[in-house]
């Protein structure tokens, strides 16, 4: 009902072959990433296999901190 709040996410083709290969993952929260002091982008990152460091695999931009959004983002890369 208010058009000011948004959630969006993405992965590229790359990153969802290593999401689809992972064995763990972690996400992270990342806040004031912009001018506007609500928007946080949210990472998923998991252990490059080849280099042993982390590799982000998915990303979602939003300005709503309740659950819902995680929620669907999670089950839309599920």
């Amino acid at each position: 009902s208010n058009n000011n709040v948004f959630s969006f996410g993405f992965i590229s083709p790359t990153q969802q072959y290593h999401l689809q290969h992972a064995t763990s993952v972690c996400m992270d929260a990342t806040y004031k990433i912009t001018s506007r002091v609500n928007d946080i982008m949210y990472t998923i990152v998991t252990k490059d296999q080849h280099t042993g460091t982390g590799y982000p695999i998915a990303y979602m931009f939003t300005n709503n901190h309740s659950s819902p959004p995680i929620q669907q983002w999670l089950l839309f890369l599920r």
